[in-house]
């Protein structure tokens, strides 16, 4: 559970749904902002990066860059090129399929920012994923992972503050982590 203290490493693989949200899961007066794609300046058809090499005497080494012709093609022929840095592998094989896992969870790009109750926010944690139902647009049961979460307060006029959960989701599926 959250606010423990304690730290907690997830692994970079799909998890089954552990619950759903649907209308009854949105708090007073929210309303879930969608976002169907993401900003030109954050989206990636090719990944390119830095690992750690045991041949460079563990410096840091170029790993070749991962890209898919068909996600060139979606953004209409133009290279949008992501770097990341893999300080832990220290191997060129393994930072290619990181970074094609990276690339394919990329390319997952529709999130949501869901205005939680706060019972709903605090059954989840950061990696968890949840069944998404919305029937204004067509979900039904589609899974998103939780992206973040932030906690806020706001008061209405002159009393307490009221605490508010927003989970931010992503959408994923298993294909992006083979």
């Amino acid at each position: 559970p959250l606010g423990t203290g304690k730290w907690r490493v997830k692994q970079a693989r799909y998890k089954l749904p552990t619950g759903s949200l649907g209308l009854g899961q949105i708090r007073s007066g929210g309303v879930p902002e969608v976002q169907t794609r993401l900003e030109r300046r954050s989206a990636a058809n090719t990944i390119k990066g830095v690992y750690n090499s045991p041949l460079n005497f563990d410096q840091a080494s170029d790993f070749p860059a991962v890209s898919d012709p068909r996600y060139v093609a979606e953004d209409g022929g133009e290279v949008l090129v992501e770097d990341i840095a893999l300080p832990f592998t220290n191997s060129k094989t393994m930072a290619r399929r990181i970074a094609t896992s990276w690339l394919r969870r990329k390319r997952q790009q529709r999130s949501i920012r869901w205005p939680a109750t706060l019972a709903a926010g605090f059954r989840y944690e950061y990696g968890d994923a949840a069944c998404v139902t919305l029937p204004l647009l067509p979900y039904t049961n589609k899974v998103f992972r939780i992206d973040g979460w932030e906690m806020t307060t706001e008061s209405d006029g002159g009393g307490p503050p009221v605490p508010r959960v927003d989970l931010l989701l992503r959408e994923t599926n298993p294909q992006a982590y083979q």
